[in-house]
């Protein structure tokens, strides 16, 4: 029973995100066309445009090696996400995502697009976690019985 409400959980909590992996490698900003904004390994906060059919906004993404682009937006805005690597860009495609009222005044809806360097593999921001862990998990390991002969 438990395992199923972990698994309930994570993918509860990865409802609103959106990611792809992308290699800049021997990405340049200069080539970019005019319409077409830069990304630069940090995080962009937008606003999806109000509108009632799908809207398409293109980044490129400009450094050296590998980064896992993340979307994500709040659950309080109803809408449908996709992000596509083409290349050096990023091509983020948003469709409102409900049937209401909204529809005669279609909302905005936040979102913020980051670029993670990854290493080895893994996002830079979870490192810092990770690391954490295995320094807890190991440090428990140790103290554990100190503690307990300590109490007992």
């Amino acid at each position: 029973m438990k395992w199923w409400l972990w698994a309930g959980l994570g993918t509860v909590a990865a409802a609103n995100t959106e990611a792809v992996v992308i290699d800049a490698t021997g990405c340049d900003h200069r080539d970019a066309d005019s319409n077409v904004e830069i990304l630069s390994g940090s995080i962009q906060s937008q606003v999806a445009p109000v509108q009632f059919e799908n809207v398409t906004k293109r980044w490129k993404l400009v450094g050296s090696g590998k980064y896992q682009v993340r979307l994500c937006w709040p659950a309080s805005h109803p809408g449908s996400f996709k992000v596509t690597a083409e290349g050096c860009e990023i091509k983020v495609t948003y469709d409102p995502d409900y049937y209401s009222h909204l529809l005669e005044d279609p909302i905005e809806v936040p979102y913020e697009l980051i670029a993670d360097p990854l290493v080895f593999g893994i996002p830079h921001s979870v490192v810092g976690t990770i690391g954490l862990v295995a320094v807890g998990a190991v440090s428990s390991y140790f103290l554990v019985d100190p503690i307990l002969e300590y109490i007992l």
